[in-house]
């Protein structure tokens, strides 16, 4: 089913030469038998295994030219062959008949059988409409039987009308039925901050290289599974599709040792961490070999399937040992602003700066793994403020909130929406003497930039949501924003010139349609709240010259 090769690197250039010679010399021992010259090279495709290692690398030396030249070229030719004035317009209403009836029967004798099999209406008349399509199989045919002159040109023009006329219909009707991401839309909200923390928190993190393991396992590690808290891992490696036609998702389990190198490495590590974590942790995992233009959706239907919390994907840039950027991948970024628009669940992009500290266990080190969490306000905020209070409770983790505030926007009701927010997840943990709340009050982005750019380099992982809501702090700093995928604050801490070696996850919550978000933070309003017990703070006014300040908490005012 699969191969353990992963790619094209696999396979020398003297190997690519030599399948290239072996086309031309059965297209000439077809010409010498009496074939048509295209009869060799079909038999040899078909013998010619599909994906990695082979089929990829032929699919990767033959792609850009062929996609982009030759098949363009190959229709253009075949149109301007074609005379729609050779044929009369009686003979356009007999075959015009003839073609709607022939679909018509062909629909009826696909879509009866779909039904007996209980295969609902809609998606029974999708796979009758896309076995109807034609292309660029049926324009071969209908060239090679005017070539061998099996047809004459009033005949190749009728047939080329009808495949065009065939798939400009189907075309559309197909994207007007068939929506694959509306299988994908969750009718109830799957966040870290609005489920219950006594139930199984489920986590989805996607993988694709042997670089994201170590980092993913980290993270995996930190949030805290207990047999109070229970964590479910689903595990999706995923590949891109080249050289295969049709695109795969599988449990590796199931297929070990069929499939590639990398889905056998991230299922050992799993393995590992759910005996490390017995009675208290499952894992699965999954291989998903698509384009990257699509396999969003099968992202996507794992998470509303596992009915995941949160769903972790990797940055599209890729650190090098120096601190530099070393690799950059378009099509993961597009995957992931795909995954961010769509997912059925909140969503964290990681980026890994994993290799500038080194792979140590959290589990197996006696060192502290120090999180900060930076909190300014938010849906986004709240809920990385929620997966930072969970790994708190591991017992090698610091965890430090810091808390941004706008000099003078203390009595806000968004702010005091928060401080009871934070309120309750304090209090919730007032045994926990290693986590440590901090208040930073500034007056600008210049300050917000000084600030994160000196004072994050002992932390190990920082935890930040994507969007906030408008704030003096953030006024000026999206023109910058190389990736808007991270928001304004993520973008920042992403920067390869920040003074900091720590792993960074940007969270974006999951929101459902309607007014839901809107109940939600009426019901929390609603809230009593209470002194709460007083944890380690530091509270500390930056950019504001003043011998006194205000800071707000718990909705009242302390002053200084």
């Amino acid at each position: 089913m699969f191969t353990q090769a992963m790619g094209p690197k696999c396979i020398d250039e003297k190997t690519i030469a030599f399948i290239f010679i072996l086309v031309m010399v059965s297209a000439f021992i077809s010409e010498v038998i009496g074939q048509h010259y295209i009869f060799g090279p079909l038999l040899l495709g078909l013998a010619v295994p599909d994906g990695p290692p082979l089929g990829a690398a032929i699919s990767s030396k033959l792609a850009s030219l062929g996609l982009a030249f030759f098949y363009p070229a190959y229709c253009a030719v075949t149109g301007l062959q074609t005379n729609v004035f050779d044929v009369d317009l009686e003979t356009y209403y007999i075959i015009g008949i003839i073609i709607i009836f022939t679909f018509v029967v062909k629909l009826i004798a696909v879509i009866l059988p779909a039904l007996c099999f209980n295969l609902p209406i809609k998606e029974a008349v999708v796979l009758a409409l896309i076995l109807n399509a034609r292309g660029i199989v049926e324009l071969t045919f209908v060239n090679l039987w005017k070539d061998g002159k099996q047809i004459g040109n009033q005949s190749f023009t009728l047939v080329t009308v009808s495949v065009l006329v065939v798939t400009a219909i189907i075309t559309p009707l197909v994207r007007m039925l068939y929506d694959p991401e509306k299988q994908c839309v969750s009718e109830k909200r799957s966040t870290i901050h609005h489920s219950n923390s006594s139930l199984e928190f489920r986590i989805l993190v996607c993988i694709h290289n042997p670089e994201n393991i170590p980092t993913m396992m980290k993270i995996l590690e930190v949030t805290h599974a207990s047999e109070m808290n229970p964590v479910a891992v689903t595990a999706m490696v995923l590949i891109e599709l080249v050289g295969r036609s049709t695109p795969v998702l599988v449990r590796t389990d199931k297929y070990r040792g069929e499939t590639p190198l990398l889905a056998d490495q991230v299922l050992n590590s799993l393995i590992q961490y759910e005996a490390r974590n017995e009675g208290c942790t499952t894992a699965q995992s999954y291989t998903s070999m698509s384009q990257f233009q699509t396999m969003h959706d099968d992202i996507c239907r794992i998470a509303i399937d596992k009915r995941a919390n949160i769903l972790i994907l990797p940055f599209h840039k890729k650190w090098a040992i120096s601190g530099k950027i070393e690799s950059t991948s378009s099509p993961i970024q597009n995957l992931n602003i795909n995954v961010l628009n769509k997912a059925p669940c909140s969503v964290g992009i990681l980026i890994d700066r994993g290799i500038l500290t080194g792979f140590t266990s959290v589990r197996t080190s006696q060192l502290k793994f120090h999180v900060a969490v930076l909190f300014l306000s938010g849906s986004d905020d709240l809920e990385a403020l929620a997966y930072s209070f969970r790994m708190g409770k591991h017992e090698r983790v610091h965890l430090t909130i810091i808390r941004l505030l706008v000099s003078g926007d203390e009595n806000s009701k968004d702010i005091k929406f928060d401080n009871n927010v934070i309120h309750e997840y304090r209090q919730a943990n007032k045994e926990n003497d290693r986590i440590t709340y901090e208040e930073r009050v500034l007056t600008d982005g210049l300050c917000l930039s000084s600030y994160m750019s000196s004072n994050l380099e002992h932390y190990n992982l920082i935890l930040v949501g994507k969007t906030h809501q408008d704030s003096p702090l953030l006024q000026g700093l999206g023109e910058w924003n190389e990736c808007p995928e991270l928001g304004v604050m993520g973008d920042m801490l992403a920067s390869p010139y920040l003074k900091t070696k720590a792993s960074v996850l940007v969270i974006q919550q999951h929101k459902l349609r309607g007014n839901l978000l809107s109940k939600n933070m009426r019901f929390l309003r609603s809230k009593s709240s209470s002194i709460y017990p007083e944890l380690p703070t530091k509270i500390i006014c930056q950019g504001v010259k003043t011998d006194s300040f205000y800071i707000s908490v718990d909705g009242s005012r302390h002053s200084y």
